[in-house]
């Protein structure tokens, strides 16, 4: 994602109201990303909605098998940022 299209996500989120910029108290030039509270309102539902996906699929495939998934997500991530998947 280029620098451009992250600011335009961001300034749709903060005029949604669900997340404020503020500057850095320590650097001048950085801007620190505060969630308001609606914005946790949002990240309470969508870890509500996701946990429930999750105990869906273990009660479907198993524990193990979605534990896997956990796993192969992560070293996916891992290589989608140049960490290495065993970082």
């Amino acid at each position: 994602m280029t620098k451009q299209a992250m600011n335009h996500l961001l300034a749709g989120l903060e005029h949604a109201g669900y997340l404020q910029r503020v500057p850095a108290p320590d650097d001048g030039r950085a801007t620190v990303l505060r969630l308001t509270d609606q914005g946790h309102d949002v990240e309470r539902i969508m870890r509500e909605g996701s946990g429930r996906i999750e105990r869906d699929w273990a009660r479907e495939l198993g524990r193990s098998r979605v534990e896997e998934l956990r796993s192969t997500m992560r070293e996916l991530d891992a290589l989608a940022t140049g960490a290495g998947p065993h970082s």
